[in-house]
């Protein structure tokens, strides 16, 4: 005789009891989870949020509590924070390090560079809808180390020509002109590293998209005001060395150029060394963990 599966056991449709289980502190809970959407500000809208959620507990029934778990609004301005007090860290020691190597009015025409080439990148961010994120924020501070050489290449052009008795506005010029090439170079070597992360596909190319992207307009803003904002400044603050004063020469220079002749006096020497040090640092590499 043939058993039909109803005579020996209930079957029906129903849902599956949940395998998941969220628990804190050991007590049964609920994960309440909130995704901000795009073209908003995540610090402003998290103020929103928790004032909501602080007029909402005063109507719930006593034994229920709210926790918080991540609260990715205050990581985003602790990071944005972060960035502005480096950026002012980054300020401070470029000047103080053209400073000892270049004297004072130098380093006052190069610190310009790094606030200026930030301004300028934060006007592309937003004209091209780049949001200020964790990874917009770090892809600044990775370029704030950088935003200043092209500044100080043209400076020392400049200041070469004044120190050999060029008019001002000419040595300007001239020292601009002989150092475009090379810094347009190094600018657009710099942007060929980070390129290839543009083209990076799936979750992770989402996510780091900005990083690239943030470099590359910081460099080209970098070069921006090294060819037009610092010979300007260079003009207004450099001075010509009177005829009976030689232009002065820093510790710092001093010493570089000491081992500079020392370098060129021992030629086979200085390269033996040098191929030695890069011999060694491509063993390190391959013994790294």
């Amino acid at each position: 005789a043939i058993v039909h599966l109803k005579d020996i056991a209930h079957v029906s449709w129903e849902l599956a009891d949940s395998t998941t289980r969220i628990r804190e502190n050991g007590h049964n809970a609920i994960l309440l989870s909130v995704y901000f959407s795009d073209n908003h500000n995540i610090v402003l809208i998290g103020k929103d949020v928790q004032a909501k959620l602080e007029q909402l507990k005063g109507q719930m029934p006593g034994g229920l509590k709210v926790d918080e778990v991540i609260y990715q609004p205050s990581e985003v301005n602790r990071s944005v924070n972060n960035f502005f007090e480096n950026l002012l860290e980054g300020t401070v020691l470029v000047l103080l390090v053209v400073l000892l190597g270049m004297g004072w009015k130098n380093a006052i025409v190069a610190s310009t560079a790094v606030p200026l080439s930030i301004l300028i990148a934060f006007c592309a961010m937003y004209l091209l809808k780049i949001r200020v994120h964790e990874v917009s924020i770090a892809a600044l501070i990775i370029a704030l180390g950088m935003l200043v050489d092209d500044a100080i290449v043209i400076i020392d052009s400049i200041q070469v020509l004044i120190d050999q008795s060029m008019d001002k506005m000419k040595a300007c010029i001239r020292g601009t002109k002989r150092a475009v090439l090379p810094v347009f170079t190094a600018t657009v070597a710099i942007a060929a590293a980070f390129a290839p992360m543009l083209f990076v596909a799936g979750p992770a190319g989402e996510f780091l998209h900005a990083l690239p992207e943030v470099v590359i307009l910081s460099i080209a803003a970098s070069f921006i005001v090294a060819i037009f904002v610092t010979p300007a400044l260079a003009y207004i603050l450099f001075t010509k060395p009177k005829p009976e004063q030689s232009p002065r020469r820093s510790p710092v220079k001093s010493f570089y150029l000491g081992f500079l002749k020392i370098g060129m006096k021992y030629k086979k020497s200085t390269l033996f060394c040098a191929l030695t040090a890069l011999a060694l640092v491509i063993l390190l590499a391959f013994r790294l963990p």
